[in-house]
């Protein structure tokens, strides 16, 4: 079996080290067919660009994840309050 020490981006076209190819052990030499430059670039763009085509929609979906945790943990802290201090030892009055 030949092991090549390079290979070419299928992004960039520039022949690189093997070094500069994240590995996976699926693809061909174990390795990504796009250089690890060109696939943290993609990565960006993808990122900011479905920030700003969703930024509205994932507004909204934290907004109602908030609100949804506050709920949460004021019906949790009612149900422990009233559970745990019906026992003497931890009524804070007596």
């Amino acid at each position: 079996m030949i092991i090549m020490s390079t290979r070419i981006c299928k992004n960039c076209n520039i022949e690189k080290s093997l070094e500069a190819y994240n590995k996976h052990p699926r693809m061909l030499e174990g390795r990504f067919s796009v250089c690890k430059v060109c696939k943290n670039t993609r990565q960006r763009e993808y990122h900011k660009n479905y920030q700003y085509e969703n930024g509205a929609r994932l507004y909204q979906c934290r907004k109602a994840d908030e609100s949804a945790r506050e709920k949460y943990s004021d019906t949790y802290m009612a149900v422990y309050l009233r559970e745990n201090y019906k026992k003497k030892s931890l009524n804070p009055i007596g």
